[in-house]
């Protein structure tokens, strides 16, 4: 496999034509360019895609990326070129050829440059002196104007109604395809130095080429001639860029032109398709996505009339349960079932300290007579006759219930609020006929008590509170008695 050919300026004029002839006759390229492949991954613009070349970012003005495109390398065409700085970046190319293994370099200059005293005209001719005075294999083709620099001169000037040309001056463009097929047969590795210059097939005046081009693009315009001032038009004016001698190309201006015109009529065409297609395209994705929101909108819809209705059911059915348990019966031993609500969690209260109560002065309790506590929580009273006290017998008497509560002499017991109806209470009497005797020896009367109206149904002895706080009392006074109440030691 031969070493591979480095192209600089691979995407330009010249660049791009070369590249592509040289891969048309098999030959390894490698591409040296500012910028990185088109549709290639960042960092990975070396890395050949099949039937492309070989591609290297570098800058020739500063000489970064320079020799690692020249490394390898056995012919460099140098196509690189801009209006001012060709000399310095030919430098950066000869200083990273000469480090690397000597490659053959072929440089396309321009016709006139050893006349024209404009700068790009100068830099081509310092390029030439620096590989004529070098020790590296070199070759030189001068060549006229391409027909697509001519073209893009033109389109420029027809920009306004008034078209202005340099006057007096006359041009002999070359095809650019031409150019290129013939650096592509001196890419032998073999130096030929200066090689005979390229010419384009006519030569015509700007006037002529500008009526040619209003004619070929259909345009409108008044061309004026002008004698513009400036080193590179007075080199025009002399015919200095001009080759006559050397009119080699085949491809003259208006049948560029024509098949430029043809290329562009057709990828207006293809341009023109995609276009519509790709209108098409988006009407189609337009109105899919316009269905899916209709559709989605109404999904929406169904599902909020759809909760609505649940919602409107669980309400209905909780009405009917509350009307249920409004109508049925309550049951005593079944208890209502409570719902449980959630309770949020509280803090607890900070817990005060509790004010220091002072201490009042205990008062001295009256001096009470001594009683005698009921046995067995008997609820009857005995009074006795001799010193006035109530006293207790040991056994209650027998008979109905009785309701007994220790009173004060000359007092009885108003019992129709704790038992209605016949109630026998127990009152200390003197011994009467008829009045039963205890094992005591007290006397009792047994009668039935009256309800008297005078009276209310309270005890006149002494109040339930008081009953309560008595030990041995019973806690319930108004309830009924029981024959539990009168139990026995």
């Amino acid at each position: 496999m031969s070493a591979p050919i480095l192209v600089t300026g691979g995407t330009g004029t010249l660049g791009t034509l070369l590249v592509r002839e040289l891969q048309a006759r098999g030959r390894e390229v490698r591409v040296l360019s500012r910028k990185p492949r088109p549709g290639s991954v960042a960092g990975d613009e070396s890395a050949p895609m099949r039937g492309e070349p070989e591609w290297f970012v570098g800058d020739l003005t500063t000489g970064i990326g320079v020799p690692a495109a020249v490394d390898g390398v056995h012919t460099i065409v140098h196509c690189a070129t801009g209006l001012k700085g060709d000399a310095k970046m030919g430098a950066q190319l000869m200083i990273a050829a000469a480090r690397a293994n000597h490659p053959h370099i072929v440089f396309p200059s321009m016709v006139g440059c050893e006349t024209i005293r404009s700068p790009q005209y100068r830099d081509k001719r310092a390029v030439e002196r620096m590989l004529e005075s070098g020790d590296l294999p070199w070759t030189v083709m001068r060549c006229t104007h391409f027909h697509e620099h001519l073209e893009a001169e033109l389109a420029h000037a027809a920009r306004f109604p008034l078209m202005l040309v340099p006057g007096a001056t006359s041009f002999q463009p070359i095809a650019a395809a031409e150019v290129a097929d013939r650096m592509a047969d001196l890419c032998t590795g073999i130096q030929s130095h200066r090689v005979p210059d390229m010419g384009g097939p006519q030569i015509l005046s700007a006037v002529e080429f500008a009526s040619t081009w209003l004619a070929e693009t259909g345009r409108v315009r008044k061309v004026l001639e002008v004698n513009k001032r400036g080193h590179q038009y007075e080199g025009w004016r002399t015919g200095a860029h001009l080759a006559p001698e050397r009119g080699v190309g085949e491809q003259t201006f208006g049948a560029y032109l024509a098949a430029t015109r043809r290329f562009r009529d057709a990828e207006a065409v293809a341009f023109e398709a995609a276009q519509a297609q790709q209108k098409a395209t988006d009407r189609k994705l337009a109105r899919a996505a316009k269905d899916a929101a209709k559709a989605q909108e109404r999904a929406a819809k169904d599902a909020e009339k759809l909760t609505q209705q649940a919602e409107e059911q669980a309400r209905k059915v909780q009405r009917e349960q509350a009307r249920a348990e409004r109508l049925q019966p309550a049951d005593p031993q079944t208890p209502a079932p409570t719902q449980q609500y959630p309770t949020p969690q509280q803090q607890p209260m900070p817990q005060q300290p509790m004010p220091q109560q002072q201490s009042m002065p205990q008062q001295q309790p009256m001096p009470q007579p001594p009683m005698q506590q009921p046995p067995n929580n008997a609820h009857w009273a005995t009074v006795q006759p001799a010193q006035g006290m109530p006293q207790y017998p040991a056994q209650p008497p027998a008979g109905p219930a009785y309701v007994a509560a220790p009173v004060p002499p000359m007092t009885h017991l108003m019992a129709d609020q704790l038992n209605p109806g016949p109630v026998t209470t127990t009152s200390p009497l003197p011994a009467q006929p008829g009045a039963e005797q205890s094992a005591a020896g007290q006397a009792f009367l047994t009668q039935p008590v009256q309800d008297s109206p005078a009276v209310p149904n309270q005890v006149a002895s002494r109040s339930d509170s008081e009953q309560a706080t008595q030990p041995g009392a019973p806690a319930d006074l108004g309830r009924p008695a029981k024959p539990g109440d009168f139990s026995t030691a």
